[in-house]
Parts: structure tokens; sequence; C-alpha cells
């Protein structure tokens, strides 16, 4: 993939976990460090998401939601790497859980 990871493209890049080829680029500093943390978390299969990614994530949608003025959601796979709906909602995170393809 070749695109600047922003919102629309972490969004994709999330429903396709794992099986997705990373962007190359990215919008700023937040999308930087998700980018690093994915590229890390891609490496090594099966390592856990951290609550610094988790925290990110949620940077993220919120900064989404102030400029959109509508609720942002994000995509994540269910895989034991990554948290529950319950986990994600103790940051303060709604999500749709789609289930591995």
């Amino acid at each position: 993939m070749n695109a600047n990871l922003d919102f629309d493209v972490l969004y994709a890049v999330l429903a396709e976990w794992p099986r997705v080829k990373l962007p190359t680029g990215v919008q700023d500093g937040v999308f930087d460090r998700i980018l690093q943390m994915l590229t890390l978390y891609q490496a090594q299969d099966g390592a856990a998401v951290s609550s610094d990614f988790i925290s990110l994530l949620r940077q993220v949608l919120r900064r989404h939601t102030l400029q959109t003025e509508t609720t942002a959601r994000l995509r994540v796979p269910a895989l034991s790497m990554w948290p529950t709906r319950d986990q994600w909602a103790q940051f303060g995170i709604r999500v749709l859980i789609v289930t591995e393809n």
C-alpha cells in the first residue's frame, strides 16, 4: 500500500489485519507512531496490542470526530492479540469487532 496513513487508511488496515500491506507514509506524528506500532505488531506475529496503541487510536478517533462532527468508528480484528470489546470500552472506545476472514 503506497498511501499515507490517515484515518481512512487506518480503518482499512485494521479491518483487513493482519493480512494487509502497511502504508509507506503518514499524515502526521500521531499516525507515524501508530504506523511504527503496527509494523512491530505485524513483524512480531501474536504480540499483544499495548495500552499506548489503544490510547493513540482513541486520540485519532476523537480528532476525527471533532473534524467531521460525526462519531468516528473503527473495525478491529477479533484476534487474541487484540483487546476484547470490554477492554476497548475501558479506554472509552466503542468498536465493532469483526471475525478473521
